[in-house]
């Protein structure tokens, strides 16, 4: 007869799997218990080992049957499964005025995973910090019924768990077998790299967890007070950001709109599009100095028809004014002004930020900021005299500094046929 596999899986013994390969009509169950018991830790007995096959225990190995009843005689088949545990031997029942042990109040079931004794288990965690902590950041919903004493929710969680790492193991009992099958196989090659890459994953998230939690956490943007035109506005810093931006409600409510140049109108493109509106050349700027005097600047804003962004101060307005982005300190410092601006922690910024916070996304984002930046703009299609032959010297001028000529033509009709403010465009790279 062909031999059979069988798998043991051991109870008490975590993630303790064996698939082993026996003559079912040879193999006695007195000779599958000392295969057993020599999987098993040292000092286990294999009088104290209890076998389960289909939901049924098995004779003991002291029984008389055990020597003679071979596994065929049992129905024990090829691929069943043997449910491995050990039997405590129940302590004699002498006088005493010491209690009985308390039970384990974290005790799981083996047979589904759910709690022995669910309310216990949940008074257990609720007082117990660190490891709420943990749970809050793995697995929310069953922190929340934790929270909330819901023991059905709390038990279907804990089955769901135990069934997923059930099937888990069974999934790399599986690619085992595969492997031991043909190792050079192009498939068992495949899931044995995805199974380990999941692994290799899983382990470091887990050491993330442990020795940086803090990556998991809501990081809060960086937000400074200044004023625009005289109107206070919470500024958005963002290094990542080419340009400093503006909505239309903003430059409604600063009394900057009149001042929109709508020459250099276009298309922010970046995750979605935005359109630009124009741009305000010279916007006043006031800080607060360091010498707690205000300092007076100027700023260029570009203004966008998307309400998203209230005011994004950008990479060309901190380059103008030498700023620099101080973490240490928690400060955004004006080299050129002497000025140094706080940053707004959470419980400081406006309710329509701190609402909007972890969901806004911007319509133009930049390439190593925080995602909300525009990369440079897309001008809006020329008038159809910008390509004319009245402007084809002026094209050809502006292709002479090296840009290609639909760039050319687009920057010039922005600049409404002015040559001087078209290559100030290409420049600046407004004309792109």
């Amino acid at each position: 007869m062909a031999p059979i596999k069988i798998t043991l899986s051991f109870l008490d013994v975590e993630d303790l799997v064996r698939v082993i390969d026996v003559d079912s009509h040879e193999t006695t169950l007195e000779l599958l218990y000392m295969v057993v018991s020599m999987e098993l830790p040292q000092g286990s007995s294999d009088a104290s080992l209890v076998i389960m096959h289909e939901g049924k225990q098995l004779p003991p190995a002291s029984s008389p049957s055990a020597s003679q009843a071979s596994l065929a005689s049992l129905s024990i088949k090829d691929g069943d499964m043997l449910l491995i545990g050990m039997q405590r031997a129940a302590a004699a029942a002498t006088p005493s005025s010491n209690p009985p042990p308390a039970e384990n109040p974290m005790a799981i079931s083996a047979a589904d995973g759910s709690a022995v004794n669910p309310q216990a288990f949940i008074n257990a965690l609720k007082i117990d910090v660190a490891t709420m902590g943990n749970i809050r950041m793995q697995n929310p919903n069953l922190a929340r019924a934790i929270e909330d004493g819901n023991v059905s929710v709390l038990q279907q969680i804990l089955k769901q768990a135990h069934a997923a790492k059930q099937a888990e193991a069974q999934r790399m009992r599986e690619l085992d077998e595969l492997a031991m099958a043909d190792p050079m196989d192009p498939e068992a090659q495949k899931r044995i790299y995805e199974a380990m890459q999941k692994k290799n994953i899983e382990e470091n998230m887990e050491m993330a967890m442990e020795h940086t939690p803090e990556a998991f956490g809501s990081v809060v943007m960086l937000y400074v007070n200044m004023a625009i035109n005289g109107h206070p506005v919470t500024a958005f810093v963002d290094s990542g950001a080419q340009m400093t931006i503006m909505n239309e409600a903003t430059a409604e409510r600063t009394g900057l709109a009149r001042l929109i140049d709508k020459r250099f109108s276009g298309v922010a493109k970046g995750v979605g599009t935005s359109k630009i509106i124009g741009r305000v050349h010279q916007a006043p700027l006031v800080v607060m100095g360091s010498d707690g005097k205000e300092k007076h600047m100027s700023c260029t804003v570009t203004v966008l028809e998307s309400q998203d962004m209230e005011f994004l101060f950008g990479l060309d307005m901190l380059k103008r004014f030498q700023c620099n982005i101080d973490l240490m300190h928690n400060q955004l410092r004006f080299g050129s002004v002497d000025a140094a601006l706080p940053f707004l922690s959470e419980g400081e910024l406006p309710a329509n930020i701190r609402g909007s916070m972890g969901e806004e996304k911007s319509a133009a984002s930049g390439g190593s900021g925080s995602g909300s930046a525009p990369p440079p703009a897309s001008p809006a299609p020329p008038p159809a005299a910008a390509g004319g032959g009245g402007n084809e010297e002026k094209v050809k001028a502006l292709m002479s500094l090296g840009f290609p000529r639909d760039v050319c033509e687009r920057a010039l009709a922005s600049a409404g046929g002015n040559q001087d403010m078209a290559a100030s465009l290409l420049f600046e790279g407004g004309g792109m």
